[in-house]
């Protein structure tokens, strides 16, 4: 896992104002530390946030409970490199808006270009724009976010996020009970776990259910019940099947992922072998994007299939989804697809594709 360092204490002035979302922020929505040394004989720094070692996909799965749940989406981008590839500039504070969404639209890939990186729930999901809140609620924002990886299996939803966390915020906002030398642990909002109370709605929490809080270092985690992030925090967990996708996406040195597990049965014009966990990712710059995807499934043989029919799962698809297979690799019980996208078209239609159980992401 990355390393830890002390938590940067911000003071920024944050609003709570709400504002309207418009419909591109809307549109857009629905679908690591570098590694360093003090010794002048050491390895040159790793620009690309999370810890090479690890994988970022790994990363985002060992700290997630996902063996707590049979079906569940995890979401995870690495917000250093993805900035670093676009060439972009971060804002820095979390009430400027119109700085705010430049970066966002241009990570997103929302106004062209071979980036595609999705909000998450914890950064406000439909209200992305209101950063200030989010930021007001648990001590960090979007741009100060490293990395951040989300899972989500309604109603449970649990969120790990690095960078600078304002603890002193925090303190001051929940109570100095819950902290203790290296962070520390609060709830937002009341009732039992899963509890609505819409009268308290916030961009954090949409229908007002509490939220649990933990910092430890650098590393928030949130969760919507105390079960889930106890399992987090263990930092063991992992299903064979979500590690599995998560190690093919990493050996391709993806900066942005989704992983589906659960149900994918599809139509007749879906992949001949089952599998219960896909994912894709993205990787690439400068017009040399790739999609990769990986399928884990319980038999070698259903990915031998799948690798022989992935193409002509695309071609027969009577919606056609703008992906062209460039490549496949077959290790074992996983199969690993690489794909261009077609017609010039931006990177992020991948997540559609994945998200609708396009046949070519669904099994017989």
């Amino acid at each position: 896992m990355p390393s830890r360092t002390s938590p940067v204490v911000r003071h920024a002035s944050r609003s709570r104002a709400r504002r309207a979302v418009p419909a591109l922020a809307l549109l857009l929505l629905a679908g690591g530390l570098a590694a360093c040394s003090s010794d002048d004989d050491a390895a040159p720094e790793d620009t690309r946030g999370v810890a090479a070692a690890d994988g970022l996909v790994r990363a985002a799965v060992a700290s997630l409970p996902t063996t707590a749940h049979d079906e569940f989406v995890l979401m995870v981008a690495d917000l250093d490199r993805a900035t670093e590839l676009g060439g972009l500039s971060r804002p820095d504070d979390p009430s400027d808006e119109d700085a705010f969404m430049t970066w966002l639209l241009e990570l997103s890939g929302t106004r062209g270009g071979d980036l595609a990186v999705e909000v998450p729930d914890i950064f406000g999901g439909a209200s992305v724009r209101e950063q200030d809140e989010v930021a007001d609620e648990i001590g960090t924002w979007m741009g100060d976010a490293r990395w951040f990886a989300e899972l989500s299996a309604p109603p449970s939803r649990v969120s790990v996020v690095e960078g600078p966390i304002d603890v002193a915020h925090l303190e001051a906002t929940y109570g100095a009970d819950g902290a203790d030398g290296d962070g520390g642990r609060w709830k937002v909002g009341e009732g039992d776990d899963h509890w609505s109370d819409l009268a308290n709605r916030t961009a954090v929490r949409p229908l007002g259910q509490p939220l649990h809080l933990d910092v430890e270092g650098d590393r928030l985690t949130a969760s919507f019940t105390e079960p889930d992030l106890e399992l987090a925090l263990a930092r063991d967990r992992g299903s064979a099947s979500a590690l599995a996708v998560a190690e093919a996406l990493d050996a391709h040195d993806v900066y942005t992922a989704r992983i589906v597990a659960g149900n994918l049965a599809g139509g007749a014009s879906a992949l001949p072998g089952a599998f219960d966990t896909v994912a894709i990712g993205m990787t690439g710059e400068d017009g040399d994007v790739q999609v990769v995807a990986a399928y884990a499934h319980a038999d070698a043989s259903d990915a031998r299939a799948n690798a022989d029919a992935v193409a002509t799962a695309i071609v027969d698809d009577p919606q056609a989804p703008p992906l062209e297979v460039t490549g496949t690799e077959v290790d074992g019980e996983v199969l690993t697809v690489t794909f261009r996208v077609t017609d010039d078209g931006p990177p992020r239609v991948a997540w559609s594709v994945l998200l609708n159980r396009a046949p070519v992401f669904s099994h017989r």
